[in-house]
C-alpha cells in the first residue's frame, strides 16, 4: 500500500504542476511528464524486486503499449498538444492499477476495464464538455466579432444552407407521414443531425478565425507553436502547417525576412485531466452510469 500512496502523491504532483503551467504558458512541461514515465516504472520495477510481486509491473507493461498508441492517435489527429499526450502515457504508468487503499472508500464503477482507460474515457467525455463550455466563453468574450464572422461563412454558404433546410424539411414531413416508426425516427434524425452538423462545422471554423488564430512576433514563437501555413527559407520548405513547430525550426524562421506569423492557439486542457482523473477515483467508468 505504501508504494501505491507513493504513485498516488507523485502522480497528483505531476497533474497540478501541469495544470498551473498550462494555465501561465499554454504548455506542460516535458520534465514533469518524463518523471511520471521514468518514476512510474522505476517504482513498480523496484516493487516487484521487493516483494516479488512482478503482476504490479507487468500490468503497466502490458497497458502502456495501447496507452502510447491512444496518446499518438490524440497527438497526430491534432485533438491533443504533445504535452497532453506525454501527460497521459505518465498517468498510464503511474496508474496502471486503481489505488487499493481508496476502493474502500468510493466504489467506483470500473468492471473489466484497466484503471488508465477507465481514465482515457472519462478524459474524452469531459473533454468535449470542456471544450464546448470553453468555446462558448470565447465566443462570448468576441461575440461581435464572431457573430460578424459566422454571418459572413453563412453567406458564402448560402446555397448549401438553403439545399439542407429543404431536405431537412423534406425528411421532417416524410418522417411524420410515414406509419413505420423506426423509418419515421430515423429520418427526423439524420435530417436534424445533418442540420446540426453543418452548423456546427461552421461555428467551430469561426470560432478557430476569431478567437483561436493570432498573428505574433517571430521572437514570440515557441516550441509546439501551430503556425497556420507553410513557411520556406531559401525557396526551402523548413516547416509544414501540419506539424508543431521544432527549435530547430525556430532558429530558421528567424534567419527568414518574416517578422510576424500566424499561429493556431490551443485550449488549456490540462483542467480535464485533473478533473477526469478525480471522476474516475471516485466514480470510475462514467460511461456505465449511462447503461
Amino acid at each position: 500500500m505504501t508504494i501505491e500512496i507513493l504513485l498516488f502523491l507523485i502522480g497528483s504532483l505531476g497533474l497540478l504542476i501541469a495544470l498551473i503551467s498550462d494555465i501561465k504558458t499554454t504548455e506542460i512541461p516535458d520534465y514533469s511528464n518524463y518523471f511520471l514515465i521514468f518514476s512510474g516504472f522505476s517504482l513498480r520495477i523496484l516493487h516487484s524486486l521487493i516483494s516479488q510481486d512482478w503482476n504490479f509491473t507487468l500490468i503497466a507493461l502490458k497497458t502502456f503499449p495501447i496507452i502510447l498508441a491512444l496518446a499518438f492517435f490524440m497527438y497526430y489527429t491534432k485533438q491533443w498538444g504533445g504535452g497532453d499526450a506525454k501527460l497521459l502515457m505518465g498517468l498510464g504508468i503511474i496508474f496502471a492499477t486503481y489505488p487499493s487503499f481508496l476502493q474502500n472508500i468510493f466504489h467506483p464503477k470500473i468492471l473489466f476495464l484497466q484503471f488508465p482507460f477507465v481514465l482515457f474515457l472519462n478524459i474524452l467525455l469531459i473533454g468535449i464538455i470542456y471544450s464546448f463550455l470553453y468555446s462558448l466563453v470565447l465566443v462570448i468574450k468576441n461575440k461581435k466579432k464572431f457573430l460578424i464572422k459566422f454571418k459572413e461563412k453563412l453567406k458564402q454558404n448560402k446555397n448549401p444552407q438553403i439545399a439542407l433546410i429543404l431536405t431537412t424539411l423534406i425528411l421532417i414531413v416524410t418522417s411524420r407521414i410515414l406509419n413505420e416508426q423506426f423509418i419515421s425516427f430515423v429520418l427526423l434524425t439524420a435530417g436534424l443531425v445533418s442540420l446540426f452538423l453543418f452548423y456546427f462545422y461552421f461555428y467551430v471554423k469561426t470560432l478557430e478565425t476569431v478567437c483561436l488564430i493570432h498573428t505574433v512576433p517571430i521572437s514570440k514563437l515557441r516550441e509546439g507553436d501551430w503556425i497556420t501555413h507553410n513557411v520556406y527559407f531559401n525557396h526551402k520548405l523548413i516547416h509544414k502547417s501540419s506539424q508543431d513547430l521544432t527549435k530547430k525550426q525556430i532558429t530558421l524562421i528567424e534567419k527568414t525576412n518574416l517578422k510576424n506569423i500566424e499561429i493556431k492557439k490551443g485550449i488549456v486542457f490540462s483542467p480535464v485531466f485533473l478533473i477526469s482523473f478525480v471522476v474516475s477515483l471516485i466514480f470510475g467508468n462514467i460511461f456505465l452510469y449511462f447503461i
